[in-house]
């Protein structure tokens, strides 16, 4: 929620300014309000490929290493962004609990990304997925 209100605030303090579609419309496209060059879309292609090659690496060690309420765990808090007490609302377990079994199911996944796990490279954007809380604002 608290994110909610930080977006609503930060659209509250954008100026609008009115301009007419004729002047839009007479724009080039590489001067236009969302026109992306060819190398960014390059590099964020590449970074979406990275980002899917990373995420299904953590979804196969989650499978292989951790428990079924451990990845349920993993799955509401960094998937579905909810906090640790939404969490432990959901699940019907005390706050704790459920930081305790985070600990655990990230202390797990960062263990097999010091490995090589199926000749995938150990990749420091794992390291650093799993050692920093998720960019959602949390409490």
């Amino acid at each position: 929620m608290r994110r909610t209100r930080r977006l609503q605030r930060t659209r509250e303090w954008r100026p609008e300014v009115q301009v007419a579609p004729e002047i839009l419309a007479a724009l080039p496209p590489e001067r236009g309000l969302w026109h992306v060059s060819a190398a960014e879309r390059v590099c964020e292609e590449a970074a979406a490929a990275e980002q899917a090659r990373l995420l299904r690496w953590v979804r196969m060690m989650m499978a292989r290493r951790l428990t079924r309420s451990e990845r349920r765990l993993v799955e509401l808090y960094y998937f579905e962004a909810l906090t640790v007490r939404q969490v432990a609302r959901r699940r019907r377990i005390h706050h704790s609990t459920v930081s305790r079994g985070l600990r655990r199911a990230v202390g797990k996944l960062r263990a097999a990304a010091l490995e090589t796990a199926d000749g995938l490279p150990v990749r420091e954007g794992v390291l650093r997925a799993m050692t920093h809380e998720n960019p959602l604002e949390r409490r």
